[in-house]
This record gives C-alpha cells, structure tokens and sequence, in this order.
C-alpha cells in the first residue's frame, strides 16, 4: 500500500508538470519528431499489479466485475481520485506482458479513465544546506 501512495505522488507531480507546460504555452513536437528526443530510461513498476482511473460516477461493484474479467483483485483504493490498484493472479504477475495485456483491456472500457502500471517510485535525496551570505558576498 505504501507503493501505492508513493505512485500517487509521481502521478500528480507528473500531471503538474505537463499543466505547467500547456500554462507556459510550450508546443507540443511536430508529428513525426517524437523519435527525434531523447527517450527517458524505462522505468519499472512492480509485478502484477495496474493502476485504474474510472470515470466520475463508477464505482465499486463495476471495477470489481473489471477486476473479475482479469481474474484480478482490488487490492487498494484512493475514491477521492477514482484511483483503483489491481492485482494481478500470481501466475500473471511474472510477465510483465500479461500487465501490459491487462492496460490494454482495461483502457478500451468505457468506465476506465486510464490504466497504467503500478511504477516504483522513490523519496530524492534532500539538498544540502545553503550557507547564508551577506549582500556583496562574504558570510555573516
């Protein structure tokens, strides 16, 4: 569950950032010049388990039956959001394609929002501290 709220945490900051770049009028790449940039390194996430937004006004019952179609369980939720985690079966949970079989479904249902996987994340290091210095240098 504490993977879950770190998760959390990397999406919204995420969903800030892109905000914070369609606010400051910053262009989207051309079609076609995707490939051009540089690719950020793959990230993992842990096995198994995805990541579901429903749309306003699903609840429970039908992520659960979601869930079932997958043979899946709701192992965790954050209503406030729509946010679901769901596990996959053990047997699953060792291919990392069979999550990926999963988002696909998943982002196909007319209830989902959008499925991504469960992806690690970390607590970054703190800065050190900045010694305070006097107007026209020097320390105080």
């Amino acid at each position: 569950m504490k993977m879950f709220w770190g998760l959390l945490v990397v999406f919204f900051s995420l969903q800030v950032a892109l905000l914070a770049g369609e606010i400051q009028g910053e262009a989207a790449a051309p079609v076609g010049t995707e490939s051009a940039r540089p690719q950020p390194p793959a990230r993992e996430f842990i096995p198994g388990q995805v990541v579901v937004q429903v749309r306003p006004g699903v609840g429970d019952p039908e992520v659960r039956a979601l869930a079932a179609q997958l043979q899946a369980r709701v192992a965790g939720r954050i209503p406030e959001y729509r946010l679901y985690l769901l596990e996959l079966p053990e047997a699953a949970a060792a291919a990392p394609a069979r999550v990926q079989e999963a988002i696909d479904f998943l982002q196909k249902q007319p209830q989902v929002e959008s499925a991504f996987p469960n992806y690690k994340a970390g607590i970054p290091e703190p800065l050190p501290p900045i010694s305070p210095t006097k107007p026209g240098g020097g320390t105080p």
